[in-house]
């Protein structure tokens, strides 16, 4: 039996298009519903964007609900310029704000046709067919979708987005019958907690594809657009590189059998003032005399705090070869933060990621959806090759630490505040044997870190 290749039509959101095994289906139609601000018209206007401007597929606009004045204004702001591409006569946005009976209705469409058929369009979009259903009735409404809209369409070989806006509470779209006649239904939801609102896509019906009974967690990023956040799952364990990272504290790198596996994840935790930042921070002024790039990620300090600790142990250090973010994460939802590190990432290219402070993320955010991104982060960083190292704040193993069982390594810091004494050992090491041996931590008045046998 011969295989038949479905051509595909690129969302232009790589990680999306990865799920969808390449995209729509080519020629498809496709609803986008789900509640208002959800972001269905950011995702179809980078639909339509990206298909110009990426895959050189002219596109069509048709909205019922926007001004093009306040469409272009806004999406620009998203990072997408259609006062541009529309001068490269490959885009037509077609402003349809007055529906007051069913011949207006008709018109719309027909001009929708039109312009397709004026620049040969391979993408359309329209915003939304609510406002359709709510002028014709029942009966017409889904005679003109299914007959003229999906049909016709297609018969211009067009793939289409048409835009359903669900009411709250609602999981009906429209008369109900929309989501049989098409070939494709995303849904969108956004949930608010306290002023944060995090959203989500999910793909309830797909043609070509297996249909993904999950939650796809979403960011809408200023510059970018939408950017989703798609989870590793990789089909065999990731293996771990046999090449060392060297901390440049001998004792240190005696725990780990000659220093930290690149690639291996390493969580240190222990009390409030056990020194988990300090011995960070001496890490991270060794290995900048390496040329080791280091990101280091806090949700508690501000970068000056951060690079100060670092001089205590270089003064001299090479801004090229460290780059510091402080995210407050009571301003941003899971899925924003994501974003904003694999940005970062995804420009920096480091060798080295810190990620310190993450006691303050369990505290601002649902432990569950948290999870979901840091296990995210944590298989991320592995396929990219990037060491990582996490400070968490507790009193191991009394209290629990939910990255234990992720991490390949956990260093724990104890330390008896009223003796001044603190004691480092490793309580797992997947990677090499683990080393039984205890040592003293000492740190002195100018922040100097010692380590040694007891």
């Amino acid at each position: 039996m011969s295989n038949i290749s479905i051509e595909r039509c690129p969302t232009g959101i790589e990680e999306l298009d990865e799920i969808l095994r390449g995209g729509f289906i080519r020629n498809s139609t496709v609803l986008i519903a789900g509640n208002p601000g959800t972001g269905k018209t950011i995702f179809a206007a980078k639909f339509i964007y990206e298909g110009v401007r990426k895959f050189k597929e002219p596109g069509v606009y048709l909205s019922f609900a926007e001004s093009k004045k306040d469409f272009y204004m806004f999406m620009k702001n998203l990072g997408m310029d259609f006062e541009e591409i529309e001068k490269w006569n490959k885009f037509i946005f077609i402003e349809a704000l007055t529906l007051a009976d069913e011949s207006a209705v008709e018109r719309a469409i027909e001009s929708l046709i039109d312009r397709v058929v004026e620049i040969k369009a391979r993408r359309a979009v329209i915003d939304s067919i609510t406002a359709i259903t709510q002028v014709l009735n029942p009966a017409r409404a889904r005679a003109l979708i299914h007959n003229t809209i999906v049909k016709g369409l297609k018969s211009y070989n067009v793939t289409t987005l048409l835009i359903a806006d669900l009411p709250f509470g609602e999981n009906k779209v429209g008369f109900g019958a929309e989501e049989f006649v098409v070939d494709g239904v995303i849904i969108f939801r956004m949930e608010r907690v306290q002023e944060l609102i995090t959203r989500y896509m999910e793909i309830r019906k797909m043609r070509g594809i297996e249909i993904i009974d999950v939650e796809i967690p979403f960011a809408i990023i200023p510059n970018k657009g939408i950017q989703i956040m798609l989870m590793e799952r990789p089909e065999v364990l990731i293996s771990i590189s046999d090449e060392r990272i060297t901390t440049g504290i001998e004792k240190l790198d005696e725990l780990f059998r000659g220093g930290l596996r690149k690639g291996a994840q390493l969580l240190i935790t222990g009390p409030s003032g056990s020194g988990k930042s300090v011995l960070i921070a001496n890490i991270i002024s060794n290995l900048i005399t390496k040329n080791i790039r280091t990101m280091y990620v806090s949700f508690d300090e501000p970068p000056a705090h951060i690079l100060s600790r670092i001089k205590l142990f270089r003064e001299e250090i090479n801004p090229s070869l460290i780059r510091i973010e402080s995210i407050n994460p009571t301003a941003y939802t899971c899925a924003e933060m994501t974003s904003r590190i694999l940005t970062n990432i995804n420009d920096y290219k480091p060798d080295l990621i810190i990620m310190d402070g993450l006691t303050t993320l369990t505290r601002t955010h649902n432990l569950c959806r948290l999870w979901y991104y840091i296990v995210n982060m944590f298989l991320k960083f592995k396929k990219l090759g990037i060491t990582g190292i996490y400070a968490y704040t507790a009193n191991y193993p009394k209290e629990p630490v939910p990255l234990d069982t992720l991490a390949d390594a956990v260093l724990i810091i104890q330390y008896k505040y009223h003796e001044g004494i603190r004691r480092i050992f490793m309580s797992k090491n997947r990677l090499d044997p683990t080393s039984t041996k205890q040592l003293l931590m000492r740190l002195g008045e100018n922040g100097k870190l010692e380590l040694l046998e007891e």
